[in-house]
This record gives structure tokens, C-alpha cells and sequence, in this order.
């Protein structure tokens, strides 16, 4: 199976060979499964554009990994979230609700402000985050090169309407119609959030800038409610059931989550509570009434036998 990861450099190269020539190859590798398919197109369009000349198509592979590099996140950053499902959980659904911005705008998280809903994110298919390509041949010395084409990039691209589930979710981040929002694996999210903040307008400080924000944001919940959710069982699928519908019914789960199971109710019922941006002491309110209700439930049905 082909995951981003394995392609995640190959995808930008062909991207930005895209912008440069004015070609648009999207359709044909997004239908490839190896990556020794991406790395062939690669090498054809190279050649067809350099003529064969071996020098030239040596410095031009060398020049795409330096602008790849300026706009690509160290992949060793995302291995923070490994190894536990509701670090991942949680990663993968902070990407739907706060988009990409410069780093002076809040992005959310305890006691922070909502994020701009005006502002909208380069999403999965849009054009990479490149401005004035055309200017440039692949064959000019890596000196030449004008840096504040590369990172800063232009905002004229237009802009994805927003989609918009309940009152109480933003979803002003990754588009449903782009990123799968119920992945079966913990690569398949960590993929997803990595693919994302790739392909997000704006340069590599404002990537990383993002991501730091979003592992404060993990460090918070999980610390602060390390112990919250103990009540809740990942087997129990009545207990489970009753809770989706009592978010549900509070506007505080998103309707575009389709869990394929109990286990993944439990993380998404999870995630969609640590996602929520409040004060942590009113988010222990509402776990708590949570609780209860639930508590009541089961009395209830139990006097009812």
C-alpha cells in the first residue's frame, strides 16, 4: 500500500516541475501505487525538458530537493504522536477545525481565542505554495535564487468556501472532500496531518509555528485531563452509543465523523471533546455532566427491568 509518507518529497518535486513548465501531471500520479512510478515521471519530464543532458538534470534534481527542503517540515517531527491513539486522534482532528496561519494569529487551544473563520488554508489539490515560478529556469545557479519568491507566497489563490457542520465546530481547516476524517490507522492519520500542514500557503516558519501549536495544544489536554475519560469504556458500545448522541445533542461532535466501530467511537467521542476550545474548567463541567447523564441513563434503564 502507498502511503504519503513514502511520496511526500516526490509529490512537491512534481508539484513544483508543474508550476514551472505551466503542465499539470496530478491526474497521473494521483492514480500511482509505488514510488518508483512517481521517481520515473520525474525522471521523464527531466529528460523531455533538459533534452537528455545529464548535467543539467543532475543540477535541476538537486535544485527541487532545495526548494522542498525550504517548504517541508523534518518528517521526525511528527513522530511525537506514535504510539498513542488519542495523541493521534487528536492531531488528526485539530487539522479539520484550525487552519494554517502566520504565526500571530491564534490557532486555538485552552483558553485562546477561535481562530479567524474568514481565513482559509491551501488545502490538499491546490497549487504548492510557490510564487512567480515562471521566472525561473530549473537550470539557474542555486545563488541567484530570489528567497523571498520561495517563502513568501503569493495569496491570490481562490478561496475554498467553508463547510460548515454544527454550531459548534469551526471546520475551517482541512476539507472533508480532501483528507479522509475517519482513518482506520495511526499512520493513516499521522499521514494525513503531515500531508496538510505540506501542503498549507505560507512559509516553513509558519508550518512549524503551526505544529508547535498544535503539540502545545495535545500537551495541555493530555496532561491537564489525563484522567477524565476513565469512566468511558472503548468496549462498552452502549455507553458509547449514548454519549455520541448526548455530543450530538450539545452541537459538540462533528457530523462528518464516521466511526467504523466501537473502539473508533471511543477515540472520536475523545478527540472531539480534547479538540474543544475552552477553559479546561469548563470543559470539566461539561465531562462531568456528561457523566452523570450517562449514570442516570443506566439507573434509569435497570429500574425499568
Amino acid at each position: 500500500m502507498l502511503h504519503y509518507d513514502m511520496v511526500r518529497y516526490e509529490i512537491m518535486y512534481l508539484r513544483t516541475l508543474d508550476e514551472i513548465l505551466k503542465t499539470d501531471h496530478s491526474l497521473l500520479y494521483n492514480s500511482y501505487d509505488t514510488p518508483e512510478q512517481f521517481r520515473d515521471l520525474i525522471t521523464c519530464i527531466l529528460e523531455q525538458h533538459f533534452a537528455g543532458n545529464k548535467e543539467r538534470i543532475s543540477d535541476a534534481r538537486k535544485k527541487l530537493k532545495y526548494w522542498a527542503d525550504l517548504i517541508l517540515i523534518d518528517k521526525e517531527y511528527f513522530e511525537c504522536f506514535k504510539g498513542t491513539p488519542r495523541a493521534t486522534w487528536f492531531a488528526h482532528h485539530y487539522i479539520f477545525e484550525y487552519p494554517v496561519m502566520p504565526p500571530e494569529v491564534k490557532l486555538g487551544g485552552l483558553g485562546s481565542t477561535f481562530p479567524d473563520t474568514n481565513v482559509f488554508n491551501s488545502l490538499l489539490m491546490a497549487p504548492p505554495p510557490f510564487a512567480n515560478l515562471s521566472n525561473f529556469s530549473l537550470d539557474i545557479d542555486a545563488d541567484s535564487l530570489n528567497l523571498d519568491l520561495l517563502l513568501k507566497p503569493g495569496t491570490d489563490n481562490p478561496k475554498k468556501p467553508k463547510r460548515s457542520f454544527s454550531c459548534f465546530y469551526i471546520n475551517n481547516g482541512a476539507s472533508t472532500d480532501s483528507y479522509n476524517p475517519s482513518p482506520v490507522t495511526e499512520r493513516e492519520r499521522i499521514n494525513g496531518v503531515m500531508r496538510y500542514i505540506d501542503d498549507a500557503a505560507g512559509t516553513l516558519g509558519d508550518k512549524i509555528s503551526y505544529f508547535r501549536k498544535l503539540h502545545e495544544c495535545w500537551l495541555e489536554q493530555y496532561n491537564f485531563f489525563l484522567r477524565d475519560f476513565e469512566w468511558i469504556s472503548r468496549d462498552d458500545e452502549n455507553q458509547l452509543l449514548y454519549l455520541w448522541d448526548y455530543l450530538q445533542g450539545k452541537n459538540r461532535i462533528a457530523d462528518y465523523l464516521r466511526p467504523y466501530n466501537t473502539s473508533m467511537r471511543y477515540d472520536m467521542v475523545i478527540a472531539a471533546i480534547d479538540v474543544w476550545n475552552v477553559s479546561p474548567y469548563e470543559k470539566l463541567e461539561f465531562i462531568e455532566k456528561m457523566k452523570h447523564a450517562w449514570q442516570a441513563s443506566k439507573s434509569y434503564k435497570k429500574s425499568k427491568k
